[in-house]
């Protein structure tokens, strides 16, 4: 079986890295896997940089997303958040992905103006698209903030800030009725059950069918190593606690619940020597808050082996995300051998099982993340063991990749391809 793995960039960002996972532990049980990409970071061979190593090009390509977003400068009381409208022509795109010798096209994260809607229906082969977030079948957010017009159709849209029904969102999401509909050998894959779930609902994927197959994590990567040996390493006193909170933009996304996790410390009653707060993909600045406890942040790291050694270093990792899908940063946590504490939310549940590999907070609150916190500290050990022992028997490279060869090998079954 032949994959083409389709995504925005191969390393650069949550779905990126989960692409490029699955690429790897595909090629690793010797599927013939490719991948094709705008923004191309490693050295990897078998992926495809569209743009080459041509500069001007490069160059091009770096301006896709700026331009992507041109039609958002008519809504001045937009929030600041991700909106993509993809309607940049992709034509060597298509052509590249039509041209492949692959059996079955996996789209991943196309947004940012890398995939046109319009060129969907023109793709010559069976396709899988993958949802790392709820962009797919909206439009043009890429999570909806609860407001819920998906299931019908999008227009006076909240990210927007418009009053119009027939606004930006409106038009982008006839755009992806239209495109999905035309295209007949088109499944669903969503990372979560809570995603594939809302996929399920949703008026673009009406009819269309949807699976949930996680993603994978080399768990020979994000391992476990002796915790005061990593706490030295990164200059931490091995006999404090380390509460590990983690996100892009940490501190000044919403939606990753930064403030719930300000609150949950405020109430926590361990003395102030006792623990430390670790900060993972932010940087300290002048409107950071100022916490009882010693809080260090570690900014942005991109490098797998690094970051191992911060789950590592952490006795527990928090997500007080208000949407999430299936979070690289749980899975990462738990393969590292560190239990996790979050909200009973989206995907967390699929993979954090209440006082066995974490704790779920059932109730989104401050109160609720900070007696998750405590007991979580108390068990840290247990927890950190069942986190691991469940990444190895759910989420490893040769656990994924069968069950996406034994859907796939249905799937083109049903769909075959035309030669």
């Amino acid at each position: 079986m032949r994959v083409l793995i389709v995504n925005n960039a191969d390393v650069l960002g949550g779905a990126a890295k989960a692409a490029y996972r699955l690429h790897i532990a595909f090629l690793k049980q010797g599927i013939d896997s490719q991948m094709v990409v705008q923004f191309k970071q490693s050295g990897e061979e078998s992926i495809v940089c569209l743009s080459g190593s041509d500069k001007f090009k490069k160059g091009l390509v770096a301006t896709v997303p700026t331009l992507d977003s041109i039609p958002l400068m008519l809504y001045r009381k937009r929030q600041d958040e991700l909106f993509s409208s993809n309607f940049l022509p992709t034509g060597r795109l298509l052509r590249y992905i039509n041209e492949s010798n692959a059996d079955i096209v996996n789209l991943h994260w196309v947004a940012g103006g890398f995939l046109r809607i319009e060129d969907i229906p023109k793709i010559k082969k069976p396709i899988i698209w993958t949802l790392h977030d709820m962009w797919a079948f909206t439009g043009g957010c890429h999570y909806d903030q609860f407001c819920g017009k998906f299931l019908n159709h999008c227009g006076k849209c909240p990210v927007l800030g418009s009053s119009k029904l027939k606004d930006l969102a409106y038009r982008n999401f006839d755009r992806k009725l239209f495109a999905v509909k035309r295209h007949p050998n088109l499944i669903v894959n969503g990372l979560s059950k809570w995603i594939a779930n809302e996929a399920l609902k949703s008026k673009v994927f009406q009819g269309k069918e949807v699976v949930s197959i996680p993603n994978t994590i080399d768990s020979n990567v994000f391992k476990p190593i002796d915790k005061g040996f990593a706490k030295s390493l990164m200059g931490l006193d091995p006999s404090k606690k380390h509460i590990l909170f983690g996100a892009m933009s940490a501190t000044s996304d919403k939606r990753k619940g930064f403030t719930y996790l300000a609150e949950a410390i405020k109430r926590l009653d361990f003395d102030e020597e006792e623990v430390e707060i670790l900060v993972l993909g932010a940087s300290q600045s002048v409107n950071s808050p100022v916490f009882r406890y010693r809080t260090i942040y570690l900014g942005k790291f991109q490098d797998d082996l690094a970051i191992n050694l911060v789950f590592n270093a952490a006795d527990i990792s928090v997500v007080p995300s208000l949407q999430e899908n299936l979070s690289n940063f749980i899975m990462e946590s738990m393969s590292s051998g560190t239990g996790v504490v979050c909200f009973d939310i989206g995907g967390n549940s699929d993979m954090v099982n209440h006082k066995v590999t974490g704790y779920l907070a059932s109730e989104v609150s401050g109160i609720d993340l900070a007696l998750g916190i405590s007991w979580s500290i108390h068990h840290s050990v247990e927890l950190g063991k069942g986190s691991r022992r469940f990444v190895l028997e759910n989420f490893s490279g040769e656990v994924v990749v069968k069950r996406y060869l034994d859907f796939s090998t249905r799937f083109l079954k049903n769909h075959p391809i035309a030669r």
